[in-house]
């Protein structure tokens, strides 16, 4: 008997140390913390109409990365909630080089793909103006001019400004004449694109219209998560209502203060506040059945340039997941169509201090193989001349695309971008595995 007691003694002063142990073990993981997701679930202020019009939209502002300063972080607005974001606790890895493999696509991209030709699949991957297709200084029908340029050039997308826009009905039927023809002609509609942030200077289609434009990305990153959802779905109406089928918004870039031109058209300061504005952002776009771009991946607000004018972070790879690289998986989560990298040098990414992530494979890994997207890579804007005067115009499109990029964006000479990745994919420089996997996430995102 006092064995078995003893026994017992021992048994149970051996199950009280296994449960002090699982209890110390749970305290330790739990040491990270629970960071909730505030929501707001505030209404107001939706609506801008004041403010003066400013149709620079230009991505290239090249402004300071200033320190944080006291009082400068901005705290969640409305209520908040109990969901986590797990992309918070996520260092994410940058693959020491990155090989694309041939993607296979659903069975009508593949057949599609097989019947295009090299200068069909060339042309999709552009996004250019309409005055840069023609040749016109501007361009508000798609007549005979437009439809012989298209011929010749059949572009993945147009990209529409203030200059193409007289009244609504006049825009509805130059885009759908767009779409038609290119649907009609080639089984592949083009992408008709606006940049429309909110806002009083990036506002060109609502402000030009005279349409009740919505209010900035940092003046609803005050209001909560409701009022981020409702002022997207007012901006997707309206630019779906036009006729627009690519909406380039939503900046998921997270500021250290909201002092700057570029840092005011962003969410805020607070990381998981911005991701969950992010989140809803997206989500409330594409449910409008707009494709929306998360702009300028890995972020520019922290960023300030360098000799040669090229913005340049240096921030680590662990302080960029922390809070940016998560809002723009918050981004990729919710469905996103587009990622827009940026013209800005991020040595944790690119291990180079010369190489933008623009054209580093390095960065396309990063999205592709760490945060999982699997839409459309696109450039930024092509024609900033700090940027093509250290990379070339040409030479930059070319080694975009190699790196990864499915898409470039306004480049300043189309004709001659063009040729140049036209001359790379028929000497092999360009490969036509990379070429079918760039086009092939063009029509998937089309809907072919």
């Amino acid at each position: 008997m006092n064995i078995q007691k003893n026994g017992i003694n021992l048994l149970l002063v051996a199950e009280a140390g296994l449960l002090i142990i699982v209890l110390v073990l749970g305290l330790i993981s739990g040491a990270t913390g629970v960071i909730t997701n505030p929501g707001g679930d505030s209404d107001n202020n939706i609506v801008d109409n004041g403010g003066n019009n400013d149709w620079n939209n230009s991505e290239d502002e090249q402004e300071p990365g200033d320190s944080q300063k006291p009082g400068d972080s901005q705290k969640p607005g409305g209520d908040e909630g109990d969901n986590q974001n797990p992309n918070m606790w996520h260092v994410y890895a940058v693959p020491e080089e990155y090989t694309e493999t041939r993607v296979t696509f659903s069975d009508a991209v593949e057949a599609k793909l097989a019947t295009m030709t090299v200068q069909q699949k060339v042309a999709q991957l552009f996004v250019i103006s309409p005055e840069a297709l023609t040749g016109y200084n501007t361009v508000t029908a798609f007549g005979n001019a437009s439809k012989q340029a298209y011929d010749r050039y059949p572009v993945g997308g147009l990209v529409y400004s203030p200059k193409n826009f007289q009244n609504k009905a006049q825009v509805q039927v130059l885009l759908q004449g767009t779409k038609d023809y290119g649907a009609q002609k080639y089984g592949i509609p083009a992408f008709t694109v606006i940049e429309e942030e909110g806002g009083a200077n990036h506002s060109p289609l609502a402000t030009t219209l005279g349409m009740n434009r919505v209010s900035s990305a940092s003046e609803l990153g005050n209001q909560g998560v409701t009022a981020v959802e409702q002022a997207a779905k007012v901006r997707g109406e309206y630019v779906a209502n036009c006729g627009f089928n690519l909406l380039l918004s939503t900046i998921a870039d997270v500021s250290p203060a909201l002092d700057t031109a570029y840092r005011l058209r962003t969410f805020g300061t607070n990381g998981e506040l911005v991701a969950s504005l992010v989140a809803a952002d997206i989500k409330a776009i594409e449910g409008m059945k707009v494709n929306s771009a998360l702009k300028y991946f890995p972020g520019k607000a922290n960023a300030s340039a360098n000799a040669n004018g090229i913005l340049y972070c240096d921030m680590s790879i662990e302080d960029l997941s922390k809070d940016i690289l998560a809002s723009y998986a918050a981004g990729i989560e919710a469905g996103t169509s587009v990622v827009t990298i940026g013209n800005v040098i991020v040595p944790a990414i690119t291990d180079d201090e010369n190489v933008p992530c623009v054209l580093s494979g390095r960065t396309i890994g990063l999205l592709r193989e760490s945060m999982g997207f699997d839409g459309i890579i696109m450039t930024e804007s092509f024609s900033d001349s700090a940027f093509i005067n250290i990379y070339g115009s040409d030479s930059a499109c070319v080694e975009a695309i190699k790196a990864g990029v499915d898409m470039i964006y306004m480049p300043a000479n189309f004709e001659e971008a063009y040729n140049a990745v036209l001359e790379a994919v028929n000497n092999g420089n360009i490969s036509a595995d990379r070429l079918n996997n760039a086009v092939g996430r063009i029509l998937t995102e089309k809907g072919i």
